[in-house]
């Protein structure tokens, strides 16, 4: 699986957000192929989000509508998170509290997301 092209793709679906100054994208992938996609904005779906995983957002997540709009099985696939700011520069972000508890309800293989030396892996369901 080539980690930074869909890195890139994550990073591109981070532009379509209009909400603040870090845009944030997600993409997952299974069998190298994009099962959904996301970025950060104001949507419906937070009030259901709010209610099932118990906490206050003032926006939808990147990785949450990702994983809300994905129809297909979550089971072993992988999630990638990249951003910009409006002025371009990237933005380093790994999965806030709230993401991570609702990510940990599936079987993500693993969580990619940016940082200033490339990127860094989660495990979630990693036995410890």
């Amino acid at each position: 699986m080539n980690i930074y092209k869909f890195m890139n793709i994550a990073k591109e679906e981070s532009k379509k957000s209009t909400l603040t100054d870090w845009r944030i994208g997600a993409v997952i992938v299974k069998g190298n192929k994009i099962i959904s996609r996301g970025h950060n904005k104001f949507s419906g779906k937070m009030k259901i989000i709010e209610q099932k995983y118990n906490i206050k957002l003032w926006s939808l997540h990147a990785e949450m509508l990702a994983i809300m709009d994905c129809t297909e099985d979550l089971n072993g696939a992988v999630l990638f998170i990249a951003g910009t700011k409006m002025n371009g520069n990237t933005v380093y972000c790994r999965p806030c509290k709230y993401c991570m508890k609702m990510i940990k309800q599936f079987s993500f293989h693993a969580i990619y997301y940016l940082t200033k030396d490339g990127f860094e892996a989660i495990y979630p369901n990693k036995e410890k």
